[in-house]
């Protein structure tokens, strides 16, 4: 008795496995796709925010070197503005 019990249970396991399983495989595979497009485009930004600091550190220093502030610090200020106003929508 107790041994049918058991091939019952494991019989049952078994399919219900093997449904679980077909119906996982489907969001599985999409999920996947989605999370490569969402990683690539999330590297995107990345190198995207690292390059704007960059022409923000190349302007400043350009400002200063014309002459079209008369005080670093305000070349300075205002690359900051920049950044922390970049870095609101990420």
């Amino acid at each position: 008795m107790e041994a049918s019990g058991k091939v019952a249970i494991e019989s049952d396991a078994k399919v219900m496995h093997e449904k679980y399983c077909g119906l996982i495989e489907r969001p599985f595979k999409t999920n996947k796709k989605k999370a490569i497009a969402q990683g690539m485009i999330d590297g995107i930004i990345n190198c995207l925010q690292s390059m704007m600091d960059a022409l923000e550190f190349r302007f400043s220093s350009w400002m200063i070197t014309k002459d079209y502030v008369k005080n670093p610090f305000d070349a300075w200020r205002a690359q900051f503005c920049l950044e922390f106003s970049s870095h609101v929508f990420p």
